[in-house]
Protein backbone atom coordinates (compact mmCIF):
# COMPACT_ATOMS: atom_id res chain seq x y z
CA UNK A 1 0.00 0.00 0.00
CA UNK A 2 1.13 3.70 -0.95
CA UNK A 3 2.56 5.72 1.53
CA UNK A 4 2.10 9.57 2.50
CA UNK A 5 4.19 12.20 3.68
CA UNK A 6 1.72 13.99 5.29
CA UNK A 7 3.77 17.02 5.41
CA UNK A 8 3.41 17.41 1.86
CA UNK A 9 -0.77 15.91 1.29
CA UNK A 10 -2.79 16.83 3.55
CA UNK A 11 -4.69 13.78 5.30
CA UNK A 12 -7.66 13.83 3.68
CA UNK A 13 -5.66 13.47 0.48
CA UNK A 14 -3.90 10.50 2.06
CA UNK A 15 -7.26 9.08 3.06
CA UNK A 16 -8.21 8.97 -0.36
CA UNK A 17 -5.17 7.52 -2.35
CA UNK A 18 -5.03 4.78 0.71
CA UNK A 19 -8.75 3.72 0.06
CA UNK A 20 -8.56 3.64 -3.33
CA UNK A 21 -5.46 1.49 -3.37
CA UNK A 22 -7.22 -0.99 -1.51
CA UNK A 23 -10.35 -0.82 -3.29
CA UNK A 24 -8.29 -1.95 -6.28
CA UNK A 25 -6.41 -4.45 -4.76
CA UNK A 26 -9.93 -5.90 -3.09
CA UNK A 27 -11.94 -5.94 -6.57
CA UNK A 28 -10.04 -8.71 -8.25
CA UNK A 29 -10.88 -10.64 -5.01
CA UNK A 30 -14.21 -11.84 -5.88
CA UNK A 31 -14.43 -11.55 -9.66
CA UNK A 32 -15.61 -15.02 -10.78
CA UNK A 33 -13.32 -17.78 -13.12
CA UNK A 34 -13.60 -16.19 -16.78
CA UNK A 35 -14.49 -18.53 -19.43
CA UNK A 36 -10.49 -18.81 -20.20
CA UNK A 37 -10.20 -19.83 -16.21
CA UNK A 38 -12.93 -22.61 -16.81
CA UNK A 39 -11.44 -23.50 -20.11
CA UNK A 40 -8.00 -24.28 -18.79
CA UNK A 41 -9.35 -26.20 -15.28
CA UNK A 42 -11.38 -28.54 -17.66
CA UNK A 43 -8.98 -29.36 -19.71
CA UNK A 44 -5.87 -29.41 -17.41
CA UNK A 45 -8.31 -32.06 -15.07
CA UNK A 46 -8.74 -34.19 -18.15
CA UNK A 47 -5.35 -34.37 -19.32
CA UNK A 48 -3.94 -35.29 -15.70
CA UNK A 49 -6.42 -38.01 -15.33
CA UNK A 50 -5.35 -38.96 -18.84
CA UNK A 51 -2.12 -38.88 -17.55
CA UNK A 52 -2.26 -41.33 -14.44
CA UNK A 53 -4.73 -43.42 -16.03
CA UNK A 54 -3.15 -43.94 -19.45
CA UNK A 55 -4.82 -46.27 -21.58
CA UNK A 56 -6.68 -48.20 -18.74
CA UNK A 57 -10.12 -48.39 -19.96
CA UNK A 58 -9.45 -45.78 -22.61
CA UNK A 59 -9.04 -42.82 -20.83
CA UNK A 60 -6.27 -41.98 -23.28
CA UNK A 61 -8.82 -41.70 -26.26
CA UNK A 62 -10.76 -38.95 -24.35
CA UNK A 63 -10.93 -36.10 -26.02
CA UNK A 64 -12.27 -32.52 -25.10
CA UNK A 65 -13.43 -30.60 -28.20
CA UNK A 66 -15.17 -27.25 -26.75
CA UNK A 67 -15.51 -25.67 -22.81
CA UNK A 68 -17.93 -23.51 -22.29
CA UNK A 69 -18.95 -21.70 -18.99
CA UNK A 70 -22.82 -21.07 -19.08
CA UNK A 71 -22.31 -18.85 -15.52
CA UNK A 72 -21.00 -19.16 -12.09
CA UNK A 73 -22.38 -18.35 -8.50
CA UNK A 74 -20.65 -17.19 -5.73
CA UNK A 75 -20.58 -19.64 -3.08
CA UNK A 76 -20.29 -18.78 0.52
CA UNK A 77 -17.74 -16.09 1.43
CA UNK A 78 -16.74 -15.31 -2.17
CA UNK A 79 -13.31 -17.23 -2.16
CA UNK A 80 -15.44 -20.27 -3.76
CA UNK A 81 -17.59 -20.09 -7.11
CA UNK A 82 -19.73 -22.95 -8.83
CA UNK A 83 -20.00 -22.58 -11.95
CA UNK A 84 -22.23 -24.16 -14.86
CA UNK A 85 -20.45 -25.80 -17.57
CA UNK A 86 -20.99 -27.70 -20.90
CA UNK A 87 -18.19 -29.99 -22.09
CA UNK A 88 -18.08 -30.92 -25.85
CA UNK A 89 -16.09 -33.92 -25.50
CA UNK A 90 -15.18 -37.80 -27.60
CA UNK A 91 -15.55 -40.48 -24.78
CA UNK A 92 -13.43 -43.21 -23.88
CA UNK A 93 -16.10 -45.03 -26.35
CA UNK A 94 -15.42 -42.94 -29.10
CA UNK A 95 -18.55 -41.39 -28.85
CA UNK A 96 -18.96 -37.13 -29.10
CA UNK A 97 -21.22 -35.84 -26.43
CA UNK A 98 -21.97 -32.38 -25.06
CA UNK A 99 -22.95 -33.12 -21.52
CA UNK A 100 -23.16 -29.91 -19.10
CA UNK A 101 -22.26 -30.18 -15.06
CA UNK A 102 -21.17 -28.10 -12.30
CA UNK A 103 -17.53 -27.44 -11.05
CA UNK A 104 -16.64 -25.60 -7.93
CA UNK A 105 -13.61 -23.68 -8.39
CA UNK A 106 -11.82 -22.00 -5.70
CA UNK A 107 -8.66 -19.43 -6.56
CA UNK A 108 -5.88 -20.51 -4.89
CA UNK A 109 -1.85 -18.57 -5.37
CA UNK A 110 -1.72 -20.65 -8.64
CA UNK A 111 -4.94 -19.80 -10.15
CA UNK A 112 -8.27 -21.80 -10.06
CA UNK A 113 -8.27 -25.27 -8.72
CA UNK A 114 -11.55 -27.51 -9.27
CA UNK A 115 -12.46 -28.68 -5.46
CA UNK A 116 -15.66 -30.86 -4.28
Amino acid sequence: MPTCDFRLLPTRSCSILALSSLLVMLSGCSAEPSSSDVDKVVRSSVELAARQLGSFGGFDKVKVHDVQKLGCKSEGSGAAFVCDVEVDSTTAAGLRAKRVSQLRLIKGSDGWTPTR
